[in-house]
């Protein structure tokens, strides 16, 4: 069976769907790393959008709200180095905001 981590996946809304209405890449259904390619967009949105000041603090907003609302079995679940075993594990990985806001560019990068 399938897993959503979108963020209305408790409304009902499938990844799949949530996928299609975004536009985002579809490889990212089903998969935790699905927050961290929205962060970053969101994080490129208001780059063009607000002064580097207003930018720095919506993102910073966001991780705020993004560690309320992704359960700590999504974070580990995500494809980055910091999950891996061996000398770079790191659980709480995302709890650094440069940590967070690098491996969603990674993420962003890795699915055009």
């Amino acid at each position: 069976m399938s897993k959503d981590y979108n963020i209305m996946a408790n409304a009902g809304i499938s990844d799949q769907d949530f996928v299609e209405l975004q536009g985002l890449p579809k490889e990212l259904a089903q998969t935790a790393d699905l927050h961290l390619w929205m962060t970053y967009q969101i994080y490129l949105g208001n780059k063009e959008l607000e002064t580097p000041e207003e930018t720095q603090r919506l993102i910073n907003e966001h991780f705020i709200t993004m560690r309320m609302q992704v359960p700590q079995s999504h974070w580990v679940e995500m494809d980055v180095l910091e999950n891996q075993d061996g000398s770079n594990k790191d659980t709480q990985w995302y709890l650094n905001d440069s940590k967070l806001l690098e491996n969603c560019r990674l993420c962003f990068e890795k699915h055009p």
